[in-house]
């Protein structure tokens, strides 16, 4: 939240929590917190221009998983913000999200 836009801070304050008053509760519910949980593969989709989730964010997160050696796909998308708007963006990201359920569940069976 506190790398969102300013112009969103109240609204953020509101809907989620204010970071200044209820720094452990957010915390408490911010997936980085728990990134080291995690052991299933995972598939980041990121747009880079996304102003809601900075792309920092999940830099970050991926950065963390793949220290260590969880296997993470990360596809960034340079001219896409939250929320993909482009026909050729969405068909890629439909085909990424059909090629890593189809390595990481039908190799399984």
């Amino acid at each position: 939240m506190e790398t969102g836009p300013p112009t969103w801070r109240r609204l953020d304050n509101q809907l989620i929590g204010d970071p200044e008053t209820e720094r452990e509760f957010l915390l408490s519910r911010s997936p980085v917190t728990y990134a080291d949980q995690i052991k299933t593969p995972l598939f980041v989709i990121q747009g880079a221009n996304d102003p809601r989730v900075p792309k920092g964010e999940s830099d970050q997160i991926v950065e963390r998983l793949r220290a260590r050696g969880v296997d993470v796909r990360y596809d960034v998308y340079d001219d896409e913000g939250h929320g993909f708007t482009k026909h050729e963006n969405i068909l890629k990201e439909q085909r990424g999200v059909t090629e890593f359920l189809e390595h990481h569940l039908l190799r399984k069976v």
